[in-house]
């Protein structure tokens, strides 16, 4: 599964979100949240399966017996990376609870989990238990916000590591502002947003042409930012008179404080 939101199901039996049995899936990008299993595995449940859990949000899910997150049950070794594990429940890991199973862990959030955040295995390399301070949780709204201590903290050698987030937003920016661009915990990779020194300006011609527009970034831009800006069309009737051009790093060379140009 990639890029998809698996919100508010209900299982009598096991895996609220998504049952893994004899099976070797990809679970990559996914929002995977307020999700109850009435036994095990409120999010997702391994039975005798070996996925690649990468970089998803597994949050707010519940599960009546065993993992409200992930339950890893028969024999599983499911490899589990870049995920944010957070406020799940259960009886017993409410984070992930393992029996009889052996995944690997690495770069994961689990938080705030209840009644624990691991039960039958322990923390992995990288893993922390932080706040992923996300946006909205409530109102469905699992981005990161600023100060987030799941930015820039990934492992950028996950199995299945998406080279996009789950908005489509590419992978591995420089959330931090360290000039070093690593992989978020979590579905979304989280970016800053700026602001360019240049006022609402028009332009009027007849036929096709050629214009350029000189943009100021007010910071020292990295190869990791995308820049966009809108352009309006009042004759030809573009959707809602707007069309919005997203410039990739290099579309640009030395982008830097300063008069830059774009050419439409």
């Amino acid at each position: 599964t990639d890029n998809l939101a698996f919100d508010a199901f209900w299982a009598w039996g096991n895996g609220g979100g998504l049952y893994c049995r004899s099976a070797f899936p990809t679970i990559v990008n996914n929002t995977i949240t307020k999700n109850v299993a009435a036994e095990d595995g409120g999010g997702i449940v391994c039975s005798r399966s070996s996925p690649n859990i990468t970089n998803n949000t597994i949050s707010d899910n519940e599960a009546g017996q065993t993992g409200g997150g992930i339950a890893c049950i028969r024999e599983s070794s499911p490899i589990i990376s870049n995920n944010t594990v957070t406020d799940n429940s259960a009886g017993s890991g409410g984070g992930i609870h393992c029996d009889e199973s052996s995944p690997s862990l690495s770069h994961n959030d689990f938080w705030n989990n209840t009644p624990d955040d691991y039960y039958g295995c322990g923390p992995g390399d990288g893993d922390i238990s932080q706040d992923p301070m996300y946006v909205d949780p409530g109102g469905g709204d699992y981005h990161l916000s600023g100060g987030s201590q799941c930015v820039d903290v990934g492992d950028g050698s996950a199995p299945d590591l998406p080279y996009q987030d789950f908005d489509g937003d590419p992978r591995m920016c420089d959330g931090d502002g360290d000039a070093v661009a690593i992989v978020d915990i979590g579905a979304d990779e989280y970016r800053e947003e700026y602001e360019w020194n240049r006022a609402p300006a028009e332009w009027f011609m007849q036929g096709w042409d050629w214009f350029s527009i000189p943009l100021v970034p007010r910071w020292s831009a990295d190869a990791s930012d995308v820049l966009g800006f809108d352009c309006e069309n009042r004759l030809f009737g573009w959707d809602d008179a707007e069309k919005t051009f997203l410039l990739y790093p290099d579309d640009f060379e030395d982008l830097a404080v300063g008069p830059n140009y774009v050419l439409l």
